[in-house]
Order: C-alpha cells, then sequence, then structure tokens
C-alpha cells in the first residue's frame, strides 16, 4: 500500500514538473537573416494584381545553398510613414518546402482575400520567408519581399 501511494505521489510530481516546465514554453524566435537572400527578388507578375491577389514571381540566383520557400506571406500597410502588418486571425498555409526551378524561379498565386479580405486603396508590402540553409542545415529564416499598390 505504502509502495502505491509514494508511486502516485512520484508520478503527481512528475506531471506536475512537466506542467510548470513547459506551461510558459514559446518557439524561440527564428534567427532572420536577411543577407543570405541578396541574391534573391520577388516581384508581382504583370497584369495579376487585384485588391484580392496577384501572381508572384521568386528570382532566387544562390549557387552555394538552395533556399526553400513555404506558402506562407504577410501583408503590410504603409501609414502614417511607416509600415504596418495587417491583422488577420486566419493564419493557414501547407507547410511545405518550394524549391525554385532550373531557370531559378517560383511562381505562386496568391488569395490574400480569406486572411485579409479585399485591400483598400493604399501602398502595401508582401513579405514571403525562406529556409536559409548551410552545408545541409537550417540555420534560420531571411526574407524577401516587394511593394505594391491598390488604386
Amino acid at each position: 500500500m505504502i509502495k502505491k501511494v509514494i508511486l502516485a505521489i512520484v508520478i503527481v510530481l512528475i506531471m506536475g514538473g512537466t506542467y510548470f516546465l513547459f506551461k510558459n514554453y514559446k518557439e524561440p524566435p527564428v534567427q532572420v537573416l536577411d543577407e543570405y537572400l541578396k541574391n534573391a527578388t520577388m516581384e508581382i507578375k504583370e497584369g495579376t494584381l487585384t485588391n484580392a491577389g496577384c501572381t508572384i514571381i521568386i528570382t532566387d540566383t544562390e549557387k552555394e545553398e538552395k533556399h526553400t520557400y513555404g506558402e506562407d506571406y504577410d501583408i503590410y500597410v504603409y501609414k502614417d510613414d511607416k509600415w504596418e502588418p495587417l491583422n488577420t486571425d486566419e493564419r493557414w498555409y501547407h507547410p511545405i518546402g518550394i524549391l525554385p526551378n532550373k531557370d531559378n524561379k517560383i511562381q505562386m498565386d496568391i488569395n490574400w482575400e480569406p486572411a485579409y479580405g479585399k485591400l483598400t486603396p493604399g501602398k502595401y508590402k508582401l513579405e514571403k520567408k525562406a529556409a536559409v540553409s548551410l552545408d545541409g542545415s537550417n540555420i534560420g529564416n531571411a526574407k524577401v519581399e516587394t511593394e505594391f499598390i491598390i488604386n
């Protein structure tokens, strides 16, 4: 009987300790390494920009290491002489990695209406992140961006 009580106390202590250890756990911030994307650009394909989305073309001519791009993105609006992130509760995307093709390009259709709604007239910035790898190991993220105007 005493062994069962001691075992129960040990289990409670382990569970409680684990709870307190992880209850305030936050993912460590990902190191932003923008200097690693100096050979990457992003542009909006001509004729595709609407207030609900666009097609982007990323050109990444990095020779040493390939960068992996995801479907996720952020949109910022230019207000009061600074960039402010647009708020959204809809943060969904497929966690996939996309590599540039043999021409060093990635083309993606982006429909931001489900997440941000239709954009009102103004100046905006679209930002995408890329995983940066050195010697085959992911060491952080970098971002590539493009600005656009909705009339």
